[in-house]
């Protein structure tokens, strides 16, 4: 009986107009996601051949500052390094990400490195 009910509820909640929408959103969607994780995966592999054209100070810099979310004062720290020499690595090593590949997106941690 129970097992009955169950497969009633659920042939009920199948004929609802909400799930039939929400069914064809997810469909919509799908096609959508595909598109955008391909232009992503697309993106990240420019990145990361950039970022290897990069010196390595720069590389490192870049990674624990907008990947790792760093402050420039423990990045200096870490890297035995000036918090000046910080910010220079990184305003060059930016600006060359920025000129190769376009733009940048605000939040590049997104980026699983």
């Amino acid at each position: 009986m129970t097992k009955h009910h169950t497969i009633n509820a659920f042939h009920s909640k199948i004929n609802q107009p909400v799930y039939e929408e929400y069914v064809d959103y997810r469909a919509e969607m799908s096609a959508d996601d595909a598109h955008w994780h391909l232009e992503y995966q697309e993106f990240v592999a420019k990145f990361k051949k950039v970022m290897g054209t990069l010196p390595v100070t720069q590389q490192k810099v870049i990674t624990l500052s907008k990947i790792q979310q760093l402050s420039n004062k423990e990045i200096a720290e870490k890297l035995s390094l000036s918090e000046q020499t910080v910010k220079n690595s990184l305003s060059m090593g930016l600006n060359k990400l920025k000129q190769e590949l376009g733009y940048l997106p605000s939040s590049i941690h997104v980026i699983v490195y």
